[in-house]
């Protein structure tokens, strides 16, 4: 199913939310016909930028919407990457991400209902997953086989997953000169990252903050391309 409508901003500026359960399942459902229509407030976007030391600069977005029939069997996601959410105006997409799951609620009991559907950017979703997809059955054998790895080859399998660009400002660097190539002369050892046990792997989400917190770097997603700087580079 995908569920598409537009909306203007306060400024009068057109936008277009896509959202699509990839079931393949129902078509295309319209907002703003047949009963399901945007709230008074469509869509408001934050970002959880409380301070500069957060590393991993998080992005949600929450969609209001009115129908006088039930879609929620459509809109609950039971997987951080299975309902995805897009937000374009005429130039660029503003917001790339998913359905949170397990956040969906609808009520049932009157004829028309206000809701809204949670959404998290692409970087919220790596708190889910374990370095490496590792799960229980192939822990051990991950664990066995685990090297160094530099932090380049840990971003490009953290990255590859969610696709779109990855932009570097170049402001760090193990000597004068050597910026480019940062993340290939930093490595670390991946039995530090399994742990003693199952329980203690680390999750992507870690893992990319721990490469952050180290060079003190940020990262931010911009539509479906990813931002890594210093707030330094801001400044300047």
């Amino acid at each position: 199913m995908i569920l598409i409508g537009k909306f203007r901003d306060i400024k009068n500026k057109l936008y277009t939310l896509t959202i699509n359960n990839n079931n393949g399942i129902d078509g295309m459902i319209e907002i703003g016909d047949k009963g399901l229509h945007f709230a008074g407030s469509p869509v408001t976007i934050e970002s959880n930028v409380d301070d500069s030391f957060t590393h991993i600069i998080r992005k949600n977005a929450t969609i209001n919407l009115v129908t006088d029939k039930y879609i929620g069997d459509k809109l609950f996601a039971n997987n951080s990457r299975n309902i995805s959410v897009r937000i374009d105006d005429d130039s660029k997409t503003v917001f790339q991400g998913y359905v949170e799951p397990t956040t969906f609620n609808q009520p049932f009991v009157h004829s028309i209902d206000e809701f809204s559907i949670n959404c998290t950017d692409a970087l919220s979703t790596l708190q889910y997953y374990n370095y490496k997809k590792t799960t229980v059955k192939n822990y051990n054998e991950l664990k066995q086989t685990a090297g160094i790895v530099s932090f380049k080859q840990i971003l490009d399998g953290i990255f590859q997953q969610l696709g779109g660009n990855i932009y570097y400002d170049l402001s760090k660097a193990t000597k004068k000169g050597k910026e480019k190539t940062v993340f290939e002369d930093l490595s670390i050892s991946e039995a530090y990252l399994f742990g003693d046990d199952f329980d203690d792997i680390w999750t992507e989400e870690e893992v990319l903050n721990e490469i952050l917190q180290y060079l003190n770097l940020h990262i931010i997603q911009e539509g479906n391309d990813y931002y890594i700087f210093d707030w330094e580079s801001i400044r300047n």
